[in-house]
């Protein structure tokens, strides 16, 4: 571990961002969308994209397929919303859009809550000893090793049938609430309660994630995934503020009453999304939006006669 007091974090700050640089050379050979490819008239490109996708995953896939599937956008076209932040706020899609900020807020706050005060609470209990030999490290340490297989949990529960993306995040909350309130009574094990909290707002992460790119269709999917994510960003920014201000009015223990209130409001907010995305077709919002101005007409028409 670097040595901060003479000046070393310089070092630690290079490492992390080794794998930030990776990731962007890797962004330049990721290939785009197929269904927007083939909504933006990309035929040829949306084409070696699907016939490569079909090889990666060894199944079978000709012209005819690909034929369909240009029809298929023809026929269904996606090209009526644009990438506007101002799309993601009209009639259709606000009430959407304000539950997956909510959701994407609170996983985010709960998650870096609990980075930010994990060391203090550690330090700050005399019955921890967490200065002795080293141990708030260990303890640290432990607590993310808990919070380990998260991506591994998300992807098993999100596709249960019966749970779907919504109740597996509703699940989560939950769980992060029943976590904190045994935090709040017993403060001792607060590594372990820790790294389990870390571990539900990781899967609510990952979940969220998948959710809003199935939710929204084609035309806005990249800017509503984006717009969710910088709202979790911002919930993770204002966590210093927030804990010192809880801290100072509540005690050590005063932002884990309230990431036990918001766990508890958010697993409400996740009970009523409008629908369930596993197993649902994509673009199917566009689709019933289509069909509900078409009864718009069909009815206006009617009265006009009347």
């Amino acid at each position: 571990m670097p040595n901060y007091e003479i000046g070393q974090w310089r070092t630690l700050l290079i490492y992390c961002l080794v794998p930030v640089l990776i990731a962007t050379i890797g962004s330049f050979y990721v290939m785009e969308s197929g269904r927007f490819l083939l909504t933006n008239n990309r035929n040829e490109e949306a084409k070696v994209f699907f016939f490569k996708i079909a090889e990666i995953a060894n199944k079978p896939f000709n012209d005819n397929q690909m034929n369909e599937l240009e029809n298929e956008i023809l026929q269904n076209p996606v090209s009526k919303y644009y990438s506007s932040f101002s799309t993601l706020v009209n009639k259709r899609f606000l009430y959407l859009s304000i539950l997956i900020w909510i959701i994407c807020f609170v996983h985010s706050f709960s998650l870096y809550t609990t980075n930010y005060m994990l060391p203090q609470i550690l330090d700050s209990i005399p019955e921890l000893n967490a200065t002795k030999g080293g141990k708030m490290f260990k303890d640290v340490i432990i607590s993310n090793l808990i919070s380990l297989p998260k991506s591994l949990i998300s992807g098993l529960l999100a596709q249960v049938p019966f749970l779907g993306r919504r109740y597996s995040m509703l699940g989560a909350f939950v769980l992060i609430a029943v976590v904190e309130l045994f935090m709040i009574v017993n403060i001792l094990n607060v590594h372990v309660y820790s790294g389990f909290i870390k571990l539900f707002s990781g899967v609510t992460a990952a979940i969220i994630k998948v959710y809003s790119t199935e939710a929204y269709p084609t035309k806005i999917r990249g800017i509503g995934y984006g717009t969710g994510y910088s709202i979790s960003r911002i919930g993770a920014s204002v966590v210093p503020f927030v804990c010192e201000f809880l801290r100072s009015l509540l005690g050590i223990l005063g932002p884990s009453y309230f990431v036990l209130l918001l766990s508890v409001g958010t697993a409400y907010c996740c009970y009523i999304l409008p629908f369930e995305t596993l197993g649902r077709e994509l673009d199917k919002c566009e689709e019933e939006d289509i069909i509900e101005m078409q009864e718009i007409k069909v009815d206006s028409e009617y009265n006009n006669k009347k």
